[in-house]
């Protein structure tokens, strides 16, 4: 801390200056509103309770704020404030409806609201008066409310039920999600059984039928397995599959109606039931893929390998293939030129290849994954690679340092070190490190008898010395 200079003079007041400067600059905008602000109407920006003349400090962000007759809008956009103080409570002063937390501004004070008061939003009606469509605070009678309808008591509903916790439903009438603490208050769906629907858009499962809510049957529309007694199909019609005959990717409803033995959440598209020519995709329930071991009918069935006497089974290496994914090893040679023997046949697996056991690998190794230097990779074992001089098949045999030369050897690329020519793809090893192959060039002159031309020169690299050697003056190049 540095000390003012005495209070007196010029030197006083412009250190008193500074020094309030400095404070306002490292001050936080709470420290500042709380001291320099005195308590705020309804609607105010503020950042504690004491803040607000209604003693709240608890509103917004976003479109809970309120206009002068009552209805909502965006609270203030000023960066400085999250909160908002809200309205008065019933009986406090007021200057109009948008001050009050509830009810109506009446002869300057919060009073409850009435039946057939004007309404803007459902918050103005007090007891169990609701906002009806008509913008009135009005009774609903005794199960009147459909679902998804403001309600304030249980008897209003159709369902039965009013309820702050609630399933919400897209406009396809597809069950989403349940909202909690949901407000206003809302008459909850029907349930299978119960009466006063209009659309299935108004039962928690099933459909409509005659007013009623209720599973469908084979044959009926539907839009999700829930609509139906069994599963709904593809084309949206409810029906019973037969036992162990759905296929990857088709709706059931318990493991047995799969080939795979598996039914789980997967996307489903179906046709619209209220919108003509409109597909609506969700996510249901459908079959699962065939693993290994599992049933199949065909070799699409299998997620890996090839369905055989009704089981999936990967392929040995040696036997046909058209995809990795059919080979135990996880490579189907499809590369090679059409004269080799192992093309479109099962192969040992290159290095960086999944595996599961040494036998599939060209190196004989299935390791773990690296671990080391605060690096981890993924928890996949993979193929080793072949060390540089060992034996290859393609490049993808070797490590990343290196390719697999002409005489099917791991050999080092370029710029990686050597210790001879033999180390090196380019079989040039300069000063420790593999270089560019050296180019072998060739120099002719035409005599002038009737002879053919002969060759003066060839270049060459010493491999002792690594030095050029020519019995022409053409110097060769490297690449």
């Amino acid at each position: 801390m540095w000390s003012l200079p005495k209070a007196n003079g010029p030197k006083f007041a412009i250190a008193v200056f500074v020094s309030l400067l400095l404070a306002s600059a490292v001050a936080s905008p709470t420290d500042r509103a709380a001291v320099a602000r005195s308590p705020q109407p309804p609607n105010s920006g503020c950042y504690s309770n004491s803040e607000c003349l209604s003693g709240l400090c608890d509103v917004g962000p976003g479109s809970s704020c309120t206009n002068p007759d009552g209805s909502y809008t965006d609270c203030s956009s000023d960066p400085r404030y999250n909160t908002f103080c809200s309205g008065y409570a019933l009986g406090q002063t007021c200057a109009n409806n948008g001050d009050c937390r509830e009810g109506f501004c009446r002869s300057g004070k919060c009073t409850s609201s009435k039946a057939g008061d004007l309404c803007s939003e459902q918050y103005q009606c007090t007891g169990l008066l609701i906002c009806s469509t008509d913008k009135k605070c009005s009774t609903p009678k005794n199960s009147t409310v459909y679902p998804d309808g403001i309600c304030s008591a249980n008897a209003q509903c159709k369902s039965g039920r009013c309820t702050a916790d609630q399933l919400y439903k897209d406009d396809d009438g597809i069950n989403q999600f349940t909202l909690y603490g949901r407000t206003p208050l809302r008459c909850d769906y029907l349930n299978r059984g119960q009466s006063g629907c209009r659309t299935f858009h108004d039962c928690k499962t099933g459909r409509c039928e005659n007013g009623k809510c209720r599973a469908g049957k084979d044959g009926d529309s539907c839009i999700m397995n829930y609509n139906c007694e069994q599963v709904c199909g593809k084309n949206g019609s409810c029906f019973t599959p037969a036992a162990n005959s759905g296929r990857q990717n088709e709706p059931c409803i318990k493991g047995d109606q799969c080939i795979s033995g598996r039914c789980s959440r997967g996307y489903v598209d179906r046709p619209s039931l209220d919108r003509t020519n409109h597909s609506v995709q969700a996510v249901d329930t459908v079959c699962e893929v065939s693993q290994v071991g599992d049933h199949c009918q065909v070799n699409g069935d299998c997620e890996e390998g090839l369905c055989r006497s009704g089981v999936c089974l990967l392929v040995k290496t040696g036997d046909k293939c058209s995809a990795s994914t059919q080979c135990a090893s996880k490579r189907c040679d499809t590369s090679s030129s059409a004269g080799s023997t192992t093309r479109g046949t099962c192969v040992l697996a290159n290095a960086g290849t999944e595996c599961d056991n040494d036998l599939y690998c060209y190196s004989g190794r299935c390791v773990e994954p690296f671990c080391g230097y605060g690096y981890c990779g993924p928890p996949i074992d993979r193929c080793t690679s072949i060390a540089p001089g060992g034996t290859c098949r393609t490049s993808g045999d070797c490590d990343g340092l290196s390719g697999c030369s002409a005489e099917k050897k791991c050999r080092h690329k370029k710029s990686y070190s050597c210790k001879a020519d033999i180390d090196c793809l380019s079989k040039n090893c300069v000063k420790g490190t593999c270089a560019a192959a050296v180019v072998k060039t060739t120099t002719s002159s035409t005599r002038s008898s009737s002879r053919t031309s002969t060759s003066r020169g060839t270049t060459l690299v010493n491999p002792t010395t690594h030095t050029y050697q020519s019995s022409s003056t053409t110097k060769p190049t490297s690449i």
